[in-house]
């Protein structure tokens, strides 16, 4: 009986795993449906069915970082936003230079005349076929306004993880968390995704937008947050504002 149950036992922990992982995926695809709608923005839609399945509680999610505001190394090039043309790959081999690539990539994806103009190619230019299907068609078909931006030289960055070596690292997984403008629209939102090392530099894997708790109306900068409100919009440890340019 004693080997029966512990085989339970174990069986039960896998399942609640597995269930917890789902619970999690769900979450990211329904804020990315919220932003942009289940047409690319036209209109917003909440998920279907229940976030957290019954009997399964949801993990308790990590305490945001207290205290002074970290002021990270990583710059922001935001004028990206402009670009009529592709923007450049990043090609700084450090994890430091996977965040400015793929805060880069965010930005002109979002707000640059290059990307409204054709929204497969600029997935294209910087992620090759390399994109997960799901976030290319969210990024492509997404409805486009003038004026459409993401401000991550505003925001917060942080790094969740990586593959390979500490310096030099394979792949890079990160957040981005600014003030996001689709559809005329603008909240404060995380853009997550990946980044992957190649010989042309860093190429984009994955990018998934999803909504986060709001500050007061009106702040556009994460120097503008009040603790208070720092500790609610960007949730979880980790968390640092991007180098100012001279001109801020």
């Amino acid at each position: 009986m004693g080997m029966l149950h512990t085989v339970a036992q174990r069986a039960m922990t896998k399942i609640v795993v597995v269930l917890i992982l789902g619970v999690t995926a769900g979450l990211i695809v329904g804020g990315a449906v919220r932003i942009f709608g289940p047409d690319g923005g036209a209109h917003a839609a909440s998920p279907t069915g229940s976030a957290t399945p019954t009997g399964v509680p949801a993990p308790p999610l990590p305490t945001a970082d207290a205290g002074p505001l970290r002021q990270g190394r990583v710059p922001v090039n935001d004028a990206v936003s402009g670009l009529t043309t592709e923007v450049a790959l990043g090609t700084v081999h450090t994890p430091d230079g996977a965040v400015a690539a793929f805060a880069a990539y965010a930005a002109w994806l979002i707000g640059s005349p290059a990307a409204q103009g054709d929204p497969t190619a600029a997935i294209g230019a910087v992620g090759g076929g390399s994109v997960n299907l799901i976030d290319a068609r969210l990024i492509s078909e997404m409805t486009r306004k003038p004026g459409d931006r993401f401000a991550a030289g505003t925001g917060g960055y942080r790094v969740l993880g990586h593959a390979g070596d500490a310096q030099q690292p394979k792949e890079v997984m990160i957040e981005v968390l600014a003030p996001l403008t689709v559809n005329g629209r603008t909240r404060w939102s995380t853009i997550g995704g990946v980044v992957t090392w190649t010989p042309e530099g860093w190429k984009l894997a994955s990018i998934r937008p999803v909504e986060v708790p709001q500050p007061r109306t009106g702040r556009r900068d994460i120097r503008e947050l009040s603790e208070a409100e720092r500790v609610r919009t960007f949730a979880g440890l980790g968390w640092q504002a991007f180098a100012l340019p001279e001109e801020r």
